[in-house]
């Protein structure tokens, strides 16, 4: 997470295979692991994660 926030948020900005990838890692640590509180340590991700959650991809894959 401390990578991706460092030197990934901007390239992830495109939707490709591993900026969907990484929207699926964090997905599946708050749903499994709400405890690990990556959101305050790591706001530039949060802050594309809640960006990308409400892509209509994201939205139609939902398992929820």
């Amino acid at each position: 997470l401390d990578a991706f926030e460092d030197t990934m948020t901007q390239q992830a900005k495109e939707w490709h295979v591993g900026s969907m990838s990484m929207a699926c890692a964090l997905d599946y640590l708050n749903l499994r692991h709400p405890q690990i509180n990556w959101m305050e340590r790591n706001k530039n991700t949060y802050e594309w994660y809640q960006t990308v959650i409400k892509m209509d991809i994201m939205i139609a894959t939902d398992p929820r």
